[in-house]
């Protein structure tokens, strides 16, 4: 093992990095494909092409926002530009998504709309945390933080697909699965910033995407899921309506 800052492969290491930031940015591209490709189902409008291309924007300005302020260090002595841009990126990107779920009537309604399964489904992507056991391998993280942080990920993201397939089937009893599912995924977080707190894990560049953008958008997701089956439970949707979950979009 060598010693944190020195590569085993620097070229490895800089094709590894250009490979996860290309993945990332694919990532902030989902939830408004999902958004396209839900509202194409009822034949493609152009208030739906619009819409996706709004949330696509702010996704995409997000994740650029979240890349200018990141540095090599999550904790560097430039108190500025990083731990204040990181509470900017990760408080502020849940608490819009909060807000906009909780009081923004479209969001709210579209929260209801997408069937559960497309957002549970989403979270396979959490397996790109296995990115942490790889910078370990590297040589420029730290092996505890990192099994820690990429083994949680690759469990939430492995099971991902199952959950959302149950939900698909049999919404009815597969509510549990998917609540179990939201509350692991969240417990995994707080795991994993427990762990870098522990351990002061120094996160390798651009390693600080995951915390500062991919987090807080899994934990948006999560917050989605838990609140449509929350309402749709006020709804009597699962119980009496199981096509609630998986309805027609509404143009």
């Amino acid at each position: 093992m060598t010693p944190m800052g020195k590569p085993v492969r620097p070229d490895l290491l800089t094709v590894f990095n250009i490979l996860f930031i290309g993945a990332t940015a694919t990532l902030a591209a989902m939830p408004a494909l999902v958004l396209a490709l839900w509202r194409g189902r009822g034949g493609a409008t152009l208030g739906g092409l619009s819409e996706s291309a709004l949330w696509a924007t702010l996704l995409f300005g997000w994740f650029a926002f979240a890349l200018s302020v990141m540095r090599p260090s999550l904790f560097s002595d430039d108190l500025v530009s990083v731990p204040y841009g990181f509470l900017l990126t990760f408080v502020g990107g849940i608490g819009v998504g909060w807000i906009l779920i909780a009081v923004h009537p479209t969001v709210r309604r579209r929260v209801l709309e997408i069937p559960l399964e497309w957002p549970v489904g989403l979270q396979t992507a959490r397996l790109i945390g296995g990115a942490f056991i790889v910078w370990a391998m590297l040589g420029v993280a730290s092996w505890p933080f990192a099994l820690i942080a990429g083994l949680g990920d690759i469990l939430v993201g492995t099971t991902a697909p199952f959950v959302a397939r149950a939900i698909a089937r049999r919404p009815a009893r597969a509510r549990g699965w998917v609540v179990a599912h939201a509350l692991l995924g969240l417990a995994d977080f707080v795991i994993a910033f427990s762990s870098a707190i522990l351990t002061k894990a120094d996160l390798p560049w651009p390693g600080q995407m995951i915390p500062a953008f991919l987090v807080p958008l899994a934990i948006v997701m999560h917050i989605w899921v838990l609140v449509a089956l929350w309402r749709s439970r006020d709804r009597r949707a699962i119980h009496k309506e199981e096509p609630g979950l998986s309805r027609q979009p509404q143009t």
